[in-house]
């Protein structure tokens, strides 16, 4: 599903990125984020800040992608990092 939002030349980073500003989306964090960021470091786990993954949420928050595009894009950028 997300080879429907990425071309081939594109890396999934700049395929995220430019969907996003296609949307004029940009990575949104809630209340519910910075309580789950909160939790992790209380718990003794480091919080690392992802602007693509915040982006990928935003984008699925507000519609612009399915759940399923969502979890296809965010995995193919994670198997480029």
């Amino acid at each position: 599903m997300a080879h429907a939002i990425r071309h081939s030349d594109t890396t999934p980073e700049q395929a995220i990125r430019a969907l996003a500003r296609q949307h004029g989306i940009v990575a949104e964090r809630t209340a519910t984020d910075a309580m789950a960021d909160t939790i992790t470091h209380l718990s003794g786990d480091e919080v690392i800040y992802d602007e693509i993954e915040d982006l990928v949420v935003t984008m699925r928050r507000k519609g612009i992608i399915t759940s399923e595009q969502a979890t296809a894009l965010y995995g193919d950028y994670l198997e480029s990092a």
